[in-house]
């Protein structure tokens, strides 16, 4: 299994969660009335799940995820997990973004959960989204891929698409990353190089790093875009590298191809 979840999460339609919700969202309200909207998150975390317990609801914080494959091992961590059948990522930011929906798209999908919610607690009302996760994970296991512009060691192909078999599309592109990178240098995390133009040092930029000279990056277009790897091929010439090896995950199809200098 890809991951263990310290308590059993059931997946729920969705009018049954909407109809917890309409409960739930009373909670985080009042949560923001009384508190404002300056508080940092787990403050908000605290209350809330307390105001849930004392409404008669199981409420679970900081509940684990452990996400694993071929000895690498990494931890995620529920918000709120409300009667075991509800998944709400807390947030304090400006406004909620892309980035956020798709790490609790992240969250949903490795649960095998079609439905959660976000909300953000910072903003002068509080704002929430609901979040849903549908497509199966047949689909997101059973993509299509395409090596045709990849010019690099195949063992590379075979250990990204043995990952995405397993976790299966749809996740955090970081996930992807730091996965691949732990499993290749044991460090999970990119590694700084010089940037030289006409001679001159520009500075350090980091990169994932196969090897010395080959550094890989994972997107997740739907479709291909041409401008994204002219922009990788601007580093790369930049840089003391000799190829960038571009992985995009899309749902249904992973496309691997070469950058080279």
């Amino acid at each position: 299994m890809p991951v263990r979840c310290e308590i059993a999460i059931a997946n729920i339609p969705q009018d049954q969660f909407a109809t917890l919700d309409y409960l739930m969202m009373r909670h985080m309200f009042d949560a923001q009335n009384d508190i404002g909207r300056l508080a940092d998150e787990r403050i908000y975390s605290t209350d809330i799940a307390d105001r849930i317990r004392r409404s008669g609801t199981i409420c679970h914080r900081e509940t684990r995820l452990e996400l694993l494959f071929e000895g690498f091992q990494k931890d995620l961590f529920l918000d709120l997990v409300v009667d075991c059948r509800g998944v709400y990522e807390l947030k304090t930011v400006s406004t909620l973004t892309p980035q956020h929906r798709a790490q609790l798209m992240t969250y949903l999908y490795l649960l095998d959960v079609e439905h959660g919610k976000l909300v953000n607690l910072r903003s002068k009302k509080v704002e929430s989204e609901f979040v849903n996760a549908t497509v199966p994970r047949s689909q997101r296991c059973g993509f299509e891929v395409d090596c045709r512009r990849y010019q690099g060691d195949e063992t590379f192909v075979d250990l990204v698409v043995s990952l995405l078999r397993d976790w299966g599309t749809c996740l955090s592109v970081s996930l992807y990353r730091e996965c691949v990178s732990w499993l290749q240098s044991r460090t999970g995390s990119p590694q700084s190089l010089p940037l030289h133009r006409n001679g001159n040092l520009l500075g350090n930029q980091r990169f994932w790093l196969l090897n010395d000279k080959e550094a890989f990056e994972f997107t997740s277009f739907s479709g291909a875009d041409d401008d994204y790897e002219r922009q990788l091929l601007r580093l790369l010439n930049l840089s003391p590298l000799a190829a960038i090896h571009h992985v995009n995950v899309d749902t249904h199809n992973v496309t691997f191809s070469t950058i080279c200098g």
